[in-house]
């Protein structure tokens, strides 16, 4: 979904906010001061990115989407939430209010995601494991025109660390490929992205150049693959059949066809492992690319919805290494739809070539988002399904169901529960696993 950024009249009126109109001598200034900003920011919330990391939770650009839209829309998008209890309501309407001026007056947003996960087998001869987690993605909007368009920096970063010895090991060695969770193995650091973008006049279409994700083309999920405070396993969660770089340097852009039809095509280093390095898919011409056309809201009477279709390939080929042996492609489906206070999808993934660990891997479910009359709760259940590429190994099955609890108006808690069938690396036909999970927005 391409980005539209004016901010809407009745939101300015409604919020009773300065005009967004300045002097070209003040845009500068302010946009010279916000800039410095925006690079001390950027360094202390992304210090040292010299590990690699799979980049779990929702890609930058669906962050992004969702960033703007509670921006522009404080009013009717409902941030922050109402929550269960509000412990300190004058500094929530302070840190509101703050963030309202930060945007209408200097087109600057942000958010952090802090995350505490933890987790423990059914089987009382496996270690529970735990780690933290932050998100941090810094939005800076440095020109907004009705004839120019809208030019923006955008910079998104990741770190992983492990809160016990054990974390990752016992489950993910142990469990087989369904288990393949945001749990991480080791501490990571991930600059997931740090691209210019613009959008051309109208919003109908834009281009990012950058640090970016590949991965994101594929994505921008509602239910199955949004964060960490939905669904833990692997087809629910991920997309485990797609073998795909991490982060690094590319370009990317969307268009809208109309009639709710848009397409979207990216290109990045095909050996991006999370951190900087401009120079290395011109110098080894590796790159993977990217391109996927989706229909929005194809039953619009019901509510919102999206189907999708993508398709990928990745070129790792160097030092005379043909193409069969490193080179990977594949095709990613996914179909969500609104019914009411209910959200369901399905989806579908497959990969060949030099594969990753999973040939194929399909899941589907329903979210209720109105779970016994709590209008910020979400109830889910899923099924999902994979069909891993190692010989001697099973097709496993998971079933998940969790329900996240709306606490206070920033901070959200999870609790779910995964049954994983005939998983590959253990004796057993049935493994379970109980997740705990407490996310905050700020």
């Amino acid at each position: 979904m391409t980005l539209r950024l004016q901010i809407p009249d009745r939101a300015a009126e409604n919020c009773q906010m300065v005009s967004m109109r300045r002097s070209p001598m003040h845009t500068v200034s302010i946009g010279h001061a916000l800039l410095a900003a925006l690079m001390l920011a950027n360094a202390a919330a992304f210090p040292a990115y010299g590990q690699s990391n799979s980049s779990p939770g929702a890609t930058t650009e669906q962050s992004l989407e969702e960033l703007i839209e509670r921006n522009e829309e404080f009013d009717t998008f409902g941030w922050p939430a109402k929550g269960r209890f509000n412990p300190f309501p004058q500094v929530l309407n302070r840190y509101e209010k703050l963030n309202r001026d930060l945007w209408n007056d200097f087109g600057f947003t942000y958010f952090f995601k802090p995350t505490v996960i933890a987790q423990a087998s059914t089987r009382p001869d496996r270690n529970w494991t735990a780690n933290y987690q932050h998100n941090v993605l810094l939005y800076w909007r440095m020109l907004q025109s009705e004839t120019l368009g809208t030019a923006s920096i955008v910079a998104n970063g990741l770190q992983i660390r492990q809160l016990t010895n054990t974390t990752g090991v016992d489950f993910t060695q142990s469990l087989g490929i369904n288990f393949t969770s945001s749990d991480s193995v080791a501490d990571s650091d991930s600059l997931k992205a740090l691209y210019l973008r613009y959008d051309l006049p109208g919003g109908a279409a834009n281009i990012r150049f950058g640090q970016h994700e590949l991965a994101g083309i594929l994505g921008g999920c509602a239910y199955s693959c949004d964060d960490t405070s939905s669904f833990m396993s692997g087809p629910l969660s991920a997309y485990p059949a797609s073998t795909l770089p991490g982060q690094g340097m590319g370009f990317a852009g969307g268009v809208e066809l109309g009639g709710g039809v848009s397409l979207e095509a990216g290109i990045a280093d095909a050996r991006g492992n999370g951190h900087l390095n401009p120079g290395r898919p011109f110098d080894s011409g590796e790159w993977g690319y990217a391109a996927a056309a989706k229909l929005s809201n194809p039953f619009a009477a019901t509510g919102d919805g999206q189907i999708k279709a993508a398709y990928y390939f990745v070129d790792e080929t160097f030092n005379g290494t043909s193409k069969r042996q490193a080179s990977t492609q594949g095709v990613n489906f996914i179909v969500e739809q609104d019914i009411g206070a209910f959200g369901v999808f399905a989806r579908y993934g497959a990969s060949w070539g030099r594969k990753g660990a999973v040939d194929h891997a399909a899941a589907g479910g329903v979210v209720w988002k109105e779970p016994f009359g709590n209008d910020e709760d979400w109830l889910g259940a899923g099924l999902g399904w994979v069909a891993p590429t190692a010989q001697n190994s099973n097709n496993e099955y998971v079933a998940e169901t969790f329900y996240r609890l709306q606490l206070t108006p920033l901070v959200a808690a999870t609790t779910g529960v995964m049954a994983i069938g005939n998983p590959s690396n253990i004796s057993s036909d049935l493994e379970g696993v109980l997740n705990f999970r407490v996310q905050a927005f700020f």
